[in-house]
Order: C-alpha cells, then structure tokens, then sequence
C-alpha cells in the first residue's frame, strides 16, 4: 500500500473511527478480504489462485491485514451468511508474529514442579496497529493479508 493512502486511512480512522460510515466502509473490507479468502480456497487451484493464497496467507511485517479467525463466526440473528462487525479492531498493519510463554518462569515452575524439565509452553501472539495508531495484541487467532493493490503482470 502506498504511503499516501495509508496516512488517509490513519487520518480517517482518528477524525471518525465511531461514524456509521466509517463502520460500513471497515465492514465492506471484511466482507470483500473474506470473500476473496473462500474464493481462493479451492482444490487444485490454478497458478494465480495459488498465488493469492500463499499471498493472503503469509502476510508479512507492514501488510494490511484483517483477523479472520473471528470474522467467520456467524452472528445468530436468523441471517445464516451474516458477520458481526468488529470496527477497526480486527483491521490494521501487522507489526509482526511471534511465539511468547504462556506463563512466567515462576508460575511455570509452581506449575511444573521442581523436578520439571519442560520448557514453558509457547502461543503464536500477533500485533496489530490499528489505523488510530493504537497497538493490538491477538492471541489464538490468524490473520490474511488484504490484497491493496492489483497483481503485476
């Protein structure tokens, strides 16, 4: 994404994060970035399928990105396609993926035992920055890059 369109998104965000238009413009890129997901999900896929699948599913530090594990969740509402919109806060810039423990080694060693030789569990955590500039900690989740720009021939 150029830097041009990523300082109105971020300038957009700060001045009207809680506008109705604002929430239908975040939705609609949920929507469009999940609908783009499932439609690359497919057997066999052609070469350029492939490529936007490992494209959304490896994104990298300064992508655009969206939190999918809680945008396919159906809200119970009687519309069985229907997601719930989360605003900006499954939508931002990934700052990076990393494994962190899941306990201190102090508590992991209560836990465990004197006698434990087991390392400290680990979890995968991704950070987010929002567009408000606002930092965003996601555990059990997964992320897809959101496609910004069209494909080079």
């Amino acid at each position: 994404m150029d830097e041009e369109m990523r300082e109105a998104m971020i300038e957009l965000s700060k001045d009207e994060a809680g506008s109705d238009s604002v929430q239908r413009l975040v939705r609609l890129l949920e929507l469009s970035a999940y609908k783009i997901w499932e439609a690359v999900l497919v057997g066999n896929p052609c070469k350029k399928v492939e490529e936007i699948y490992l494209d959304m599913q490896n994104p990298q530090p300064g992508d655009l990105v969206i939190e999918r594990t809680t945008l396919s969740r159906a809200k119970i509402r009687g519309a069985k396609d229907e997601i719930e919109p989360r605003g900006i806060q499954g939508i931002g810039y990934l700052l990076k993926i990393t494994e962190e423990p899941t306990w201190t080694p102090e508590a992991w060693a209560k836990e465990c035992g004197d006698e434990c030789k087991d390392p400290i569990p680990t979890e995968k955590v991704i950070y987010i920055q929002l567009f408000d500039g606002r930092e965003i900690r996601w555990t059990n989740a997964d992320v897809l890059k959101i496609p910004v720009e069209l494909p080079k021939k």
